[in-house]
């Protein structure tokens, strides 16, 4: 009953894939990361119907195809990389150097056609039973987890990097901190943990249990998990991307030419042009507003706060926020108005952004430090 169960649990797995990957290569926008997306939900839809034939055992009556997937692990790493990089960087085309990160998949389908899917139906049922020994097969499986977990590596820093180069234009970033790659990232993370379990634990398994289930009930629940998210509110990702800005990229300091002197005037008149006219009151505040203002470029800006104020635009603004926040309270001693109406006044731009700053600035959350306010206020 409960095999049951999990096969019928692996095929709805395959057909909401499937569903997923059509609709993104249907969509017009965003046609980089939607096609990427797409293709790889196709992909892993595919893959759970072959290892359903296989721990079915309904490969015996389709014997050729067998494995037909079996090196579509090496692809996953590199359409999930490319996907958060497109989405992250906006791409509109791939460069050739991208295409590389395909080469290796592309390589061991080539040479998977003499050794194994143009051999008879006997090798490939012989291969499923474990009665034919193929070294080299099995080493090419063997490394399927290094590379899953180096691209999971890789599209971490993609994002790391991403967050880095909103921070030094931004003071608000809730609309585009792109926290749902980040989930799709874990989420194939978790995956790649399974996998990691199932090749460890595998000698010792009884020779009735499979392992592929160990692998493939997570790889069902994380295509549901997609499914689910692209039909909820904060799901439009799925088709249409963010809205990422594509930043300019800034010159090495070395090279900006600017001098220790006019960083130290660019500073001076920075703070007080933010100060005198509270600037950071203005929740979409971008650090090219302050630039047109100083007339100062940009990424002159960026190199002053992070080499003379050692902080980035975003924590710059928001430390004056979070000061702002703390007069305010200070001000209120009956408790007039809630920290959220207090918070979007110092030009904060969401209550979840503001109690996470707000920590981060003081060690303390907003209410802990109202009650803290008070209580010295009383005594």
């Amino acid at each position: 009953m409960i095999i049951d169960f999990i096969y019928i649990f692996m095929i709805m797995g395959a057909g909401q894939g499937f569903l997923m990957g059509i609709h993104l290569l249907s969509k017009k926008q965003n046609k980089i990361p939607n096609k990427l997306l797409g293709i790889l939900m196709i992909a892993f839809a595919l893959n759970l119907l072959d290892v359903f034939l296989i721990v079915s055992g309904q490969y015996v009556k389709y014997p050729h195809l067998l494995g037909i997937t079996s090196v579509f692990p090496y692809v996953y790493g590199p359409l999930m990389f490319l996907f958060a990089k497109s989405t992250a960087e906006k791409l509109e085309k791939l460069s050739f150097g991208d295409y590389l990160h395909l080469l290796p998949f592309v390589i061991l389908m080539i040479i998977g056609l003499p050794l194994y899917f143009l051999k008879s139906a006997e090798f490939k049922m012989g291969m499923a039973a474990q009665t034919v020994d193929a070294p080299i097969l099995s080493a090419i499986g063997m490394f399927i987890p290094v590379v899953g977990v180096f691209y999971v590596y890789l599209s971490s820093g993609v994002l790391l990097k991403y967050r880095r180069r909103i921070k030094q234009s931004f003071s608000n970033i809730d609309q585009i901190n792109l926290e749902w790659l980040q989930h799709f990232i874990w989420g194939n993370g978790i995956v790649w943990l399974f996998v990691i379990i199932a090749y460890s634990i595998q000698p010792i398994l009884p020779d009735w249990f499979m392992p592929n289930l160990i692998i493939y009930i997570p790889v069902a629940s994380f295509l549901f998990w997609i499914g689910y998210i692209s039909l909820s509110k904060q799901s439009s990702y799925l088709v249409n991307s963010a809205d990422v800005l594509k930043l300019p990229q800034a010159p090495a300091y070395s090279k900006s030419g600017l001098t220790d002197e006019q960083a130290n005037s660019t500073v001076g008149k920075l703070i007080s042009l933010v100060e005198e006219k509270k600037l950071y009151k203005e929740s979409s505040l971008k650090l090219q507003d302050l630039s047109d203002a100083l007339e100062v470029p940009a990424h002159h800006l960026t190199e002053v706060l992070n080499t003379k104020v050692k902080q980035n635009f975003y924590d710059f603004i928001n430390s004056y926020r979070v000061e702002e926040v703390k007069v305010l309270i200070e001000n209120d001693p009956e408790k007039k108005y809630n920290l959220l109406s207090l918070a979007l006044d110092a030009g904060f731009s969401s209550k979840s952004s503001f109690n996470s700053i707000f920590k981060k600035h003081t060690g303390l959350t907003p209410s802990e430090y109202r009650s803290k306010s008070l209580k010295s206020r009383a005594a």
